[in-house]
């Protein structure tokens, strides 16, 4: 019984202090011996997770390195304090770029170097000229006089390789007729097709200034030697004839044509049909070699009226009929090795356009002879050889096509037309007349009414 008397009162026990506890963590008891032996469990984790009482801290006394910049900057002006609080400002935010925006920083350290690459500018002694990622293009445009906005401005300097993609310098424009039957010329002709010599002045200049320049024009322009200095540097020039045909023109006589007068220039004989002023010896037939040879009989073999009225890329400028389509443009090009390169541009819509690459003629006479058609002594269009060697002359002199106002001399006029100065006192330019049947003026046909007749002219 004694044990039993002890395990009822160890339970009763138990359940009192259970009771007490509980009454003591929901709300205090009534007497004060509860509330002193009793707590509360969220006051009692309270107490145990709070931090001690903080203590006063005792004031750090400035090191001797801070107490001297705080003196240098009381030395200073505002507007040097100014400028040191920015310095330090922006070494913040290099070193801690999260402080701000990326971009803006970046802004501010182009800023910088700016500011320093112009005082390095200022203290050398040259002029500082605006960058245009310092202001628009707009705003430096409109603080630009027009005529400054040119080729040899400081902002139109381009390197070279950037410079030969440039558009080519237009130095003559001409045009080749053939004869209506039965009035031959008297009428004006049929127009065959036009064409124009381009290219660059300023390697013209560089190449011809040593012998040409400072010389009488109207000796030099009627001076052959000077179109065949021209001939000789056509690879240095960047030589390029362009021709755009005026009416459906027949491949094989056009060919047949051309290739002849070609032939004869590159074996160094006269035209057929003119006469050679001022020569005491005739001239001696040069052979041409074997590549010479294969590069013609190429170039002749590239114009075949057959096969190009028959593959597809010939069919879009030669008809069936083997004549060349109005509109077509036919590009001549004189290589950096003077070899000769040829390119054509479909007619049609300029949208519709397409170009192809016809060859390229490694042999230094064809290509000369190609353009001999044009600046030799008996050209296709005397007025387009003439107007060609002005123009280059013009240019070889020092003097820029267009306008120039560094030329005080030039004087531009509205109307259209050549704004060099015409040459004077020049002599009648004799045509060579063809002796053959076939109706054309390339040294391949006769004149019907005109036979035998030398046209020339002479300005009064």
């Amino acid at each position: 019984m004694p044990e039993d008397r002890g395990g009822e009162a160890s339970t009763s026990w138990q359940v009192f202090q259970q009771r007490t506890l509980h009454a003591a963590s929901q709300e205090r008891g009534g007497s004060t011996a509860q509330q002193r032996c009793f707590r509360p469990v969220a006051e009692l984790a309270a107490a145990a997770t709070a931090a001690p009482p903080a203590r006063p801290r005792k004031k750090k006394k400035p090191s001797a390195r801070l107490r001297r910049l705080h003196k240098e900057l009381d030395r200073m002006s505002p507007e040097e304090r100014e400028k040191t609080y920015a310095a330090l400002w922006y070494k913040r935010l290099m070193d801690h770029p999260e402080l701000e925006d990326d971009r803006v920083v970046r802004r501010r350290r182009r800023e910088v170097l700016d500011a320093a690459r112009n005082e390095k500018i200022l203290a050398s002694g040259l002029p500082l000229e605006p960058q245009i990622r310092s202001e628009p293009r707009a705003l430096i445009n409109r603080k630009l006089d027009p005529y400054k906005i040119r080729p040899g401005a400081y902002k139109m300097v381009l390197p070279p390789e950037e410079e030969k993609k440039l558009a080519l310098d237009q130095f003559g424009t001409g045009i080749q007729l053939s004869p209506r039957w039965p009035w031959g010329y008297r009428l004006g002709g049929k127009e065959d097709f036009v064409f124009g010599m381009f290219g660059r002045s300023d390697y013209a200049r560089a190449v011809l200034e040593r012998q040409w320049a400072g010389r009488d024009p109207d000796q030099v322009i009627w001076d052959q030697d000077f179109y065949e200095d021209v001939l000789d540097n056509a690879h240095n020039i960047e030589l390029t004839l362009m021709v755009q045909t005026l009416r459906p023109l027949p491949l094989a006589q056009l060919r047949r044509a051309l290739t002849h007068r070609m032939s004869l220039s590159m074996r160094g004989l006269p035209i057929e049909g003119g006469e050679v002023p001022d020569r005491e010896q005739p001239p001696q037939e040069v052979p041409l070699d074997e590549a010479d040879t294969a590069a013609m009989e190429a170039f002749q073999s590239t114009f075949d009226e057959k096969r190009l009225a028959t593959s597809e890329p010939g069919k879009l400028w030669v008809d069936k009929k083997g004549n060349v389509k109005e509109g077509t443009h036919l590009f001549l090009n004189v290589g950096p090795k003077f070899e000769l390169r040829g390119e054509v541009m479909t007619p049609g819509n300029l949208r519709d356009r397409r170009t192809f690459h016809l060859g390229v003629w490694r042999s230094r006479r064809l290509a000369r002879a190609a353009f001999d058609l044009f600046l030799g002594e008996f050209p296709v269009d005397a007025r387009a050889k003439y107007m060609s060697g002005q123009c280059i002359l013009y240019v070889t002199n020092g003097f820029k096509l267009g306008p120039n106002p560094d030329n005080p001399n030039q004087q531009l006029h509205d109307e259209q037309g050549n704004i060099l100065p015409e040459p004077t006192h020049r002599p009648p330019i004799i045509f060579p007349t063809p002796h053959d049947d076939s109706g054309w003026a390339l040294g391949e046909g006769r004149l019907p009414l005109l036979d035998g007749l030398r046209r020339g002219f002479q300005d009064a």
